[in-house]
This record gives structure tokens, C-alpha cells and sequence, in this order.
């Protein structure tokens, strides 16, 4: 006998019902069947080649690493504004914000030493 978390008996005889989305799928309980039925508004996906997943995968890797990129270079743009050193949005702007911090503290390297 199945029982739920609240451990009340499932009756196995009775039909259970799933909800998931939109669609409404009807299956049975009783051991052995396992025989799905579905509505007539059942959409149902074809199966994936090796080479379709490993583009989706590739897809996936990229949009990671890009969205990472815009992090890191939204943090950097964020610890150069402390400094006082804006930068233009990009990675392009970032390449010439680096480029001056390097020589503001050059500057003030040879400020401290006196120099």
C-alpha cells in the first residue's frame, strides 16, 4: 500500500491525476500497469540527436560565460569608480579604464617616493 506524506492510504484501484503546465495527465496506479494516457491536447517533443544536444550544450557554455563577462566587468567598472576612474560600458571601455588606473598609480607610486 502506497501512502502519502501525511500517511493517509492511496487507493491503488483509482486512477491518479498530475498536473503539470497545462496539461492534464491521467495515469494509473495499480502495479504493473503503468500505462500513461494522455488528452487529445498532448504535445509530445521529439528526441534529441548526440550532435542537436551537444549544440544546445555549446549554446548553454556560451551564454554562461558571456553573462559571466558582464559580471566581472560590472564589478570592475564598480571598484574603478571608487578610485574615481569611470569607464564607458563594454569591454572596451574597461580595456582604457585599466589603462588609466595603471597610470594613476604610477602617479602616485612616484608621488609617495617623492620623485
Amino acid at each position: 500500500m502506497l501512502t502519502t506524506a501525511a500517511a493517509a492510504p492511496l487507493d491503488l484501484g483509482q486512477p491518479g491525476v498530475l498536473l503539470r503546465g497545462a496539461l492534464l495527465i491521467l495515469f494509473d496506479l495499480r502495479p504493473g500497469l503503468g500505462l500513461f494516457k494522455s488528452r487529445p491536447t498532448m504535445r509530445f517533443v521529439a528526441v534529441k540527436t548526440v550532435d542537436q544536444q551537444a549544440v544546445l550544450m555549446l549554446h548553454k557554455v556560451r551564454d554562461l560565460l558571456v553573462r559571466q563577462r558582464t559580471m566581472a566587468i560590472n564589478a570592475l567598472r564598480g571598484h574603478l569608480a571608487e578610485f574615481g576612474i569611470v569607464a564607458a560600458q563594454g569591454p572596451a571601455g574597461v580595456k582604457t579604464a585599466i589603462a588609466e588606473f595603471h597610470t594613476v598609480v604610477l602617479t602616485m607610486a612616484l608621488i609617495a617616493r617623492g620623485r
